[in-house]
């Protein structure tokens, strides 16, 4: 899409940051804006209105108020494209939703008093489909989840080994880097 796409049809591609996330952080520190009364701000609504209004600014700013704006995503980013469409329109011309889960939340309640979560229902895809001998992979990854929290309370001597048990790029050499693995797992 950047690479060639944006190129041929002169586009400009702007990624915007989620508030909370990256250096969008509305107060002094993670752990203040994480606090109760701030996780109020941590709505999709706020974030969609947040991407609404860069666009309006980025259209003032290079003087392309006629020109069209299509969203893309992927998964959450995926639904947010979506829901930037249905609820800006005036803002949003077009928009490609990749692995968006957006009719999941009609009837999620349904779902949940069933016994299922969105995440069984993912492990469950992933299992099935991808791993059709016995979903060993769909187990590793649950495993995980349950072990990655363990090691934060452990002795640090014990992070050397994640590198190559998680075949990671980098060592991992703080708690942040475990809280990281755990938050992208």
């Amino acid at each position: 899409m950047t690479e060639t796409l944006a190129k041929e049809w002169g586009a400009l591609v702007v990624f915007g940051e989620h508030r909370y996330f990256g250096g969008s952080w509305p107060f002094n520190s993670k752990t203040k804006a994480m606090d109760g009364a701030n996780k109020q701000f941590l709505t999709v609504d706020n974030v969609l209105m947040d991407y609404n209004e860069l666009i309006k600014s980025i259209k003032m700013e290079y003087n392309a108020q006629d020109k069209a704006v299509i969203a893309f995503g992927g998964s959450y980013g995926g639904m947010l494209a979506a829901w930037m469409r249905m609820k800006y329109p005036q803002t949003i011309q077009g928009a490609l939703a990749a692995s968006a889960p957006i009719l999941y939340f009609q009837g999620a309640e349904n779902m949940h008093n069933n016994g299922a979560s969105f995440f069984d229902v993912i492990t469950n895809d992933f299992a099935t489909v991808l791993e059709p001998a016995g979903g060993l992979c769909a187990e590793g990854v649950k495993q995980a989840f349950l072990e990655i929290p363990k090691l934060m309370a452990a002795d640090n001597s014990t992070w050397a080994a994640l590198k190559a048990d998680y075949n990671l790029c980098d060592d991992v050499t703080s708690a942040q880097d475990l809280q990281d693995l755990y938050d992208h797992t």
